[in-house]
């Protein structure tokens, strides 16, 4: 769960190095009349992207799709299942369900073991290829500080960690991977504004 999470935070990086030096390159090669085919190509992470962190009704991505197991109280096993039901091989076939060319790239970047249990899923980073053994997936995510701990901590004389477990510093996201999620959709606004 950590290595997906850091995983990710590479590859919105990447997204944004993309969009900053190669797209936005591309589009001031057509303002000055520059043939764009002279432009030298590039790898474009926007599938993997999606693929981890999309919040879409119709295909929403593993990080969503993981919250919900968490709220389910489902098994890790579920969720590999409905990994593979959302992203397997079955939905490569002619982009299947898929309505727009970015929700395509999302299978395309997501892989599993072929047959019997299925014990890991993988994604296609821009780095390479990474499997992920499954083991303790839902339980890492949920985000589970008991009640009692909480208004401990709140009470400390520390002022962050008083900050940090008071119910004015207390988020409103239930699971690990949204607070990651939230926080990196925030850094990526700030680099964007720099």
């Amino acid at each position: 769960f950590e290595q997906l999470c850091i995983n990710y935070a590479n590859e919105k990086l990447q997204a944004l190095f993309n969009e900053h030096v190669f797209k936005l390159e591309k589009l001031c090669y057509r303002a000055q009349g520059m043939d764009a085919k002279d432009f030298p190509p590039y790898n474009d992470n926007v599938g993997v992207v999606n693929l981890i962190d999309s919040n879409g009704k119709t295909r929403p991505g593993i990080l969503k799709l993981l919250d919900d197991m968490v709220s389910q109280n489902k098994s890790d096993q579920h969720f590999v299942n409905l990994l593979v039901k959302s992203f397997g091989p079955e939905k490569k076939v002619a982009g299947a369900k898929c309505k727009t060319q970015a929700q395509k790239k999302m299978g395309v970047e997501f892989f599993s073991e072929k047959h019997g249990v299925k014990r890991w899923f993988g994604v296609r980073h821009f780095a390479g290829d990474v499997q992920y053994q499954i083991v303790s997936f839902t339980a890492k995510n949920a985000d589970k500080v008991e009640s009692h701990l909480r208004r401990m901590l709140s009470k400390s004389t520390n002022k962050f960690i008083q900050q940090l477990y008071s119910k004015r510093g207390h988020s409103k996201d239930k699971t690990i991977a949204s607070k990651f999620t939230n926080n990196l959709h925030r850094l990526s606004s700030k680099l964007c504004s720099t």
